[in-house]
């Protein structure tokens, strides 16, 4: 370079610097053009377009699940309306067995469901069996008798055995 004259050098320099601008676009519009291939697969109408269609089809969702979860909380509450505690469930049948003597009372629970057998065995007159019998019918709470057994082991008296849950 340091034998050149400044006219060559001069055009040395314009030419090194065609050559940089020429390889500088070049890459530019290779560039932009990948970019450009990229965008124009996806439109940005259709992509907006796209995303609030999937918006809506995510607030349908969400609307349908919490009529769902009201159902169930709706089922839940039907269901716990037929569950009780069993000891409240004893202190129901007690209170209306006050001039009845218990002989045995046994409360079991089968396999995995919440409901509890009871097995009652009582004695008394019929005029006092059959009101108990009526009102357990009618509780409040809900059961189901399976089974009434009533025996004259002694004179007046009746032995009742019940099956109830």
């Amino acid at each position: 370079m340091h034998n050149l004259n400044s006219r060559e050098k001069f055009l040395l320099v314009c030419f090194v610097f065609l050559c940089a601008l020429f390889l500088a676009f070049k890459f530019h519009d290779n560039f932009l053009q990948d970019f450009f291939k990229k965008t124009r697969n996806f439109p940005i109408n259709e992509i907006k377009l796209e995303l609030a269609y999937l918006q809506e089809i995510k607030n349908n969702l969400i609307e349908k699940m919490a009529i769902e979860d009201k159902k169930l909380q709706d089922y839940i509450q039907k269901l716990n309306s037929y569950s009780y505690d069993k000891n409240s469930f004893i202190k129901q049948i007690n209170n209306l067995c006050n001039h009845l003597s218990i002989n045995n009372l046994k409360i079991s629970q089968k396999n995995k469901f919440p409901y509890h057998y009871i097995f009652i065995d009582l004695q008394a007159n019929f005029e006092q069996i059959l009101p108990f019998i009526h009102n357990l019918e009618y509780l409040n709470m809900h059961s189901q008798i399976h089974s009434i057994e009533l025996d004259n082991s002694r004179n007046l008296n009746l032995h009742l055995k019940l099956n109830i849950s």
